[in-house]
């Protein structure tokens, strides 16, 4: 049983992306000690941060991307939590949507962060091979999580226009709700 503090981006990805980890937690078993929303851009995290040292928590979860994932967590490492003791546990941190670019961003901050990623280069299904062969022959390196997620929803959105005749966006997103497709490398993905 652990104890979660969330550390959320304060705009639409945030908020659903503590919702589905918050779900998820308290479904076995965690409690969610405190979730706060963060400003797009704040740079500095100390004071969303040095509550999390007082509040039971024995894991931080940090619902944050890009520049503000790699500033949040090097602070929050600054702050001992990695190294720290909660509840006669390790204290945890959690990234639950990491990229590379951010993995290097944060640099020796992210030894043993625990996080996850939607796509990998290395991936052996046929959709995944055919995009990186691609992207490697037009710019001499393998894909980024990123870069495959920009592909895959450009063909998503080109395959919508086209099954509903228009570019109009009401039309558009009729045919993506409820849409599932497969052999992009995420494997059945439901829209």
């Amino acid at each position: 049983e652990r104890r979660a503090y969330h550390l959320t981006a304060d705009y639409t990805w945030g908020w659903t992306q503590e919702e589905s980890i918050k779900a998820a937690t308290e479904n076995i078993g965690w409690e969610t000690v405190n979730t706060v929303r963060t400003p797009v851009g704040a740079g500095d995290f100390s004071q969303y941060i040095t509550p999390v040292l007082n509040s039971g928590a024995d894991v931080l979860i940090l619902n944050h991307y890009g520049k503000d994932m790699v500033n949040s967590l090097t602070q929050a490492v600054q702050f001992g939590l990695r190294d720290k003791q909660v509840n006669g546990k390790n204290f945890e941190i959690v990234v639950p949507l990491y990229s590379r670019l951010m993995a290097q961003g944060a640099g020796d901050a992210a030894k043993g962060i625990l996080g996850t990623t939607n796509w990998h280069w290395s991936l052996q299904d046929a959709g995944s091979q055919a995009f990186v062969k691609s992207f490697g022959q037009e710019y001499g390196f393998p894909p980024s999580q990123a870069a495959h997620t920009c592909y895959v929803q450009t063909l998503l959105y080109a395959n919508a226009c086209e099954m509903a005749g228009t570019f109009a966006p009401w039309e558009v997103i009729k045919q993506l709700e409820g849409f599932e497709f497969d052999g992009a490398g995420n494997g059945p993905t439901l829209y």
